[in-house]
């Protein structure tokens, strides 16, 4: 099996992209509220079973159906709203005729996904299985995979225990976004914790915490190998992150107890609120105001609180066909 990975909106705008993505991180950052505001009014009210997004037809119709004109594939994978919206309406219009499949990689289905003419649906638990059972798709069609990682990423060998120094994680997704640098200060690392930073693409942030100079803050460029990211996984007592859906799925995996600290308005928020209704995470909004390492030592020193953690997340595996979604699509090919 041949996977040939296209990205649509890089396709469709050419070097545009770049000025385009400019311009959604600065909103998010700078206007997080109102981005917050018009994602969820525009995004994820839930009012149609079907709606409409006439200007994403209008921009990306045509390059989608170039694509796929090009590249000739056996089946389309779809792990971003946009081209799974655009396929349905081709299939709607008789104009696709391939099997589509829904890959959802967080934690809700937002008003864009492609419902009407998909194939096959890979959701992230048995909420997202619920939601779509209501919007009419069969069950046969849905398929509880989580949110897919990478087969490198493998179940967590047994915890190291709570000894000293700590082993904490700090992600902030492969832009190495968020508040990363303020967090570390203020945590103030003493001896007991090393943090161990994930920089991503940011070498600006990596440049600053490389400075400091500490045995206890670790800044680490991007990880493109995912054996070397198990294997980081595998050394760690907690994850300080972002709500993104793959790093959570990871974590959750790895069976490493997470801490957001930070999310991103729109997505991310979203994220957050169904990791905490399901308790698959803790929100530190209050990091600001200090104590950080203190908190942390007492969250991983706290047996009882841990071991219903865990075993939160080990019910959440349980219930994931991990091993169904590559015979899934070849039976489909087939």
């Amino acid at each position: 099996m041949v996977c040939e990975k296209a990205e649509l909106l890089s396709y469709a705008l050419g070097k545009l992209e770049s000025i385009v993505c400019f311009f959604y991180t600065a909103w998010i950052h700078r206007f997080p509220r109102t981005y917050s505001r018009l994602y969820r009014y525009a995004a994820y009210r839930h009012k149609q079973a079907s709606p409409r997004f006439r200007s994403y037809e209008l921009f990306f119709l045509k390059p989608m159906q170039r694509i796929l004109s090009e590249q000739k594939p056996d089946i389309v994978l779809c792990t971003h709203c946009l081209p799974s919206y655009l396929a349905s309406r081709l299939k709607r219009k008789g104009l696709l005729s391939i099997p589509v499949v829904n890959v959802y990689t967080d934690f809700f289905v937002n008003d864009v996904w492609g419902i009407e003419g998909i194939d096959l649906h890979f959701v992230p638990d048995q909420h997202i299985k619920h939601m779509l059972l209501e919007r009419g798709v069969s069950e046969r069609q849905i398929v509880v995979t989580g949110i897919p990682v990478h087969p490198h990423i493998t179940d967590k060998a047994e915890s190291r225990g709570a000894s000293a120094p700590l082993n904490v994680l700090v992600c902030g997704g492969s832009l190495g976004a968020g508040f990363m640098k303020r967090l570390i200060q203020q945590a103030s690392p003493g001896g007991n914790v090393r943090y161990i930073v994930l920089c991503g693409k940011n070498r600006r942030l990596y440049e600053e915490l490389a400075a400091l100079r500490s045995d206890f803050v670790i800044p680490l460029p991007y990880i493109s190998s995912r054996e070397e990211m198990n294997r980081l996984y595998d050394h760690i007592d907690l994850v300080l992150t972002k709500p993104g859906g793959v790093t959570v799925s990871e974590c959750l995996i790895k069976g490493i107890p997470i801490i957001v600290y930070h999310a991103l308005p729109g997505q991310e928020e979203i994220n957050l609120q169904h990791l905490l209704r399901l308790g698959l995470a803790v929100h530190w909004h209050d990091w600001a105001e200090g104590h950080v390492e203190e908190r942390i030592h007492a969250l991983c020193s706290s047996g009882s609180e841990l071991a219903q953690w865990r075993a939160r997340m080990t019910r959440y595996r349980q219930q994931l066909a991990r091993h169904e979604l590559s015979d899934a699509i070849r039976r489909m090919i087939r």
